[in-house]
């Protein structure tokens, strides 16, 4: 599991939260990187509820 934050160009935040094989690929990206920047394009993100957190209260 990897959490970070999204920002859009409204300024607004979103908490994103990759699992399993997701979050694998981009830790070893992340680890290859050799402490340079790496730009990730996500798409297709759904945005759910999470025990009694709901996303639609951000």
């Amino acid at each position: 599991m990897i959490s970070f934050e999204l920002d859009d160009l409204s300024g607004n935040k979103f908490r994103c939260t990759l699992w399993e094989n997701f979050a694998v690929e981009m830790c070893s990206i992340i680890d290859k990187s050799c402490n340079e920047s790496v730009i990730f394009d996500i798409q297709f993100a759904k945005m759910k509820s999470w025990r009694d957190f709901d996303c639609e209260d951000l």
